[in-house]
């Protein structure tokens, strides 16, 4: 099957109901999004090779952003930016292959390549376009792919069933948004390494290139009414950062790591 397919929607703008000052209150203006896609699904080798890739480009106008203002006093405010103008294009493949009766083999992979065209500060609607600091894409890994293998056997007295997955993701931005860049204390040195403060959060809000390695095994008795199952996620206890929050005006960062590596079992039963 080939299809092709385009669309646009919206989300509604508002008001700054978090607003600490005139300049802050402006009201949001809608984001409006275009859409296009082209995808190819197709079954191959008897059904025993499946292959899904697509291709897609989307524009973003009037982007909405979550922004946390910082002020030298301590106080934060936080409020909705629209950032401009936005794009992505890419392509996402999977492939999912029978290579024996009982052994099946899969991998999923993506590449993105995102795009302010446009960026616009808040409180006084200036084109930072350009700026290193702003024209990060936040959460948008410009590759990332997953593979796996999955075995599963009838036995007399049930089926047993044993996976293993691994994912890879490249570097990304956390956080893309920076309040007070016209604040001093962005240009202030950190005399511990001789960077700015600026400098000092876009390290921190930016997760590494990192991996995740997961299994999982099972076994279904009476008639599949009944699954055991034993698991390991994050198993090698990779700890780096996958969210943040981010207060450039007071130079504060607040990470959210990865889930440590974890064990467990379920039981099933289908009535």
């Amino acid at each position: 099957m080939i299809y092709a397919k385009t669309s646009k929607g919206f989300r509604s703008g508002g008001q700054q109901l978090r607003a600490t000052s005139a300049t802050t209150a402006i009201p949001f203006q809608p984001e409006v999004i275009f859409a296009h896609e082209a995808r190819l699904k197709g079954e191959f080798l008897d059904h025993r090779l499946r292959v899904n890739l697509a291709g897609y480009y989307t524009i973003t106008k009037d982007i909405q952003r979550s922004l946390t203002v910082g002020f030298p006093n301590g106080l934060t405010s936080t409020l909705l930016n629209n950032a401009g103008k936005y794009r992505v294009f890419g392509l996402e493949g999977e492939v999912t292959a029978q290579v024996a009766d009982d052994l099946q083999l899969g991998f999923n992979g993506a590449i993105a390549k995102p795009k302010y065209l446009r960026y616009d500060e808040v409180a006084n609607r200036t084109n930072l376009s350009g700026d290193r600091r702003v024209e990060r894409v936040q959460e948008v890994p410009e590759y990332q792919f997953a593979t796996w293998a999955e075995y599963q056997h009838e036995f007399v007295f049930g089926a047993f069933k044993i996976r293993g997955d691994y994912s890879w993701t490249s570097a990304y931005a956390l956080q893309s948004d920076y309040a007070s860049l016209g604040n001093p204390l962005s240009v202030t040195i950190d005399p511990s390494n001789g960077r700015t403060v600026i400098d000092n959060i876009i390290a921190a809000s930016t997760s590494p290139k990192q991996g995740g390695l997961g299994a999982r095994t099972s076994i279904s008795i009476l008639d599949n009414r009944l699954e055991l199952a034993i698991f390991g996620r994050n198993l090698t206890d990779n700890r780096k950062p996958v969210g943040a929050v981010s207060v450039p005006g007071i130079g504060f960062v607040s990470l959210q790591l990865r889930e440590p590596r974890t064990f467990g079992g379920s039981a099933t039963y289908r009535f």
